[in-house]
């Protein structure tokens, strides 16, 4: 699957490129998603996304370099990640017409075949994908059993904002699966969910840090977000030490995307393809990838786990100089400067002064 093509040498330099290069990731995001992703990342798992697709519908490395010189065309030419996104289901389109032997050109007469193999490979044999922690990650490879973490130090939080009339587990569901692998990078990301609803909350405007896995930030946003809830001081020193544990435990090591992959059949029956004339092909291909069939569970998962991933997190692919390390450098370029200049100035002064003495 997806694995295997990410250890390509091309795959990898491609990577490299889009990340630390400004004219492949800055994009003008989706509004609904700005707060969700760092605009680095979110040009990954554009990339992740495609390549997740690539691997199940065409499965053929021989087409791969078409498939990245068509991916960096895109991210070139294109500013909007949603023009970007329909342009990347075109060329997955346009790649499977070659593999089946179908001209692109004619693929409205032949639009049946084509859609009903992108179908099948994508939906009918495809899967719903849980994003979760590296320990529950660890812990499903261990065990081979999904199933919601309670941490008990989770629900002495929950305890304490209970008297203040707050839920944390509202609307929270530990065991959904989804069927866009961008979104279960993002649960993957975030969670755990309680965590990160405690960091980013509507009392802060940056909304990043979680996803960033900025510590020091995340307490501040997170004694805001008790303020605002007028916790007295006693029950806020609790929260935060306990906060301390949970970040700890669940940030021990650098984070990566951690995925597990189960077969959509082994859930429910899903139909055979219809066709609808009211669409064209390209539209029609759209479509099956944005009819998204996200699944919930309230209990463990005990149904055989097809596939475990792990991917990357745009840390790897991040340039060594950090930040800091450039401003150094500016800063010390300009001091070095400053001080040539300096010395010349003191040569010239000096000249200046013993021609003073020659000529009185």
């Amino acid at each position: 699957m997806i694995k295997a093509y990410l250890e390509n040498e091309k795959v990898q330099e491609l990577l490299k490129e889009i990340i630390n290069n400004p004219k492949y990731y800055d994009k003008n995001q989706e509004e609904i998603l700005k707060d969700e992703y760092v605009i680095h990342s979110r040009v990954l798992l554009l990339f992740y996304d495609a390549l997740y697709k690539y691997s199940l519908i065409i499965e053929d490395t021989k087409y791969l370099d078409e498939f990245l010189n068509g991916f960096e065309s895109l991210i070139k030419k294109l500013k909007n990640i949603e023009d970007i996104n329909y342009g990347l289901s075109r060329l997955i389109g346009k790649i499977t017409c070659k593999k089946l032997d179908v001209l692109y050109d004619n693929v409205e007469i032949e639009k049946v075949k084509v859609l009903r193999y992108i179908h099948d490979k994508y939906v009918k044999n495809g899967y719903y994908i849980r994003g979760l922690t590296r320990p529950d990650y660890i812990n499903i490879c261990n065990t081979g059993v999904i199933r919601g973490n309670h941490f008990s130090y989770v629900d002495e939080i929950s305890d304490i904002l209970k008297k203040y009339d707050y839920n944390l587990y509202d609307n929270y569901n530990e065991l959904e699966f989804n069927t866009d692998i961008s979104k279960a990078c993002i649960k993957s990301i975030n969670s755990p969910e309680y965590l990160y609803k405690l960091v980013i909350n509507d009392y802060v405007n940056n909304k990043d840090v979680y996803y960033l896995k900025d510590k020091e930030k995340s307490i501040n946003n997170l004694k805001v977000f008790l303020d605002n809830l007028k916790v007295n001081k006693a029950d806020k020193k609790d929260i935060l030490e306990l906060f301390n544990i949970i970040w700890d435990y669940f940030n021990k090591e650098d984070n990566n995307i951690y995925l597990v992959l189960i077969k959509r059949s082994k859930f429910n029956n899903i139909d055979e393809y219809k066709i609808s004339n009211e669409f064209t092909f390209d539209e029609s291909l759209d479509n099956i990838f944005n009819a998204y069939d996200d699944l919930e569970v309230r209990e463990e998962v005990k149904e055989e786990i097809d596939e475990l991933i792990e991917l990357p997190s745009y840390y790897k692919y991040l340039k060594d100089n950090s930040d800091k390390d450039t401003e150094k450098i500016v800063l010390d370029n300009e001091y070095g400067m400053i001080s040539v200049f300096m010395i010349i100035g003191t040569i010239l002064i000096l000249f200046g002064v013993i021609i003073s003495l020659i000529f009185v």
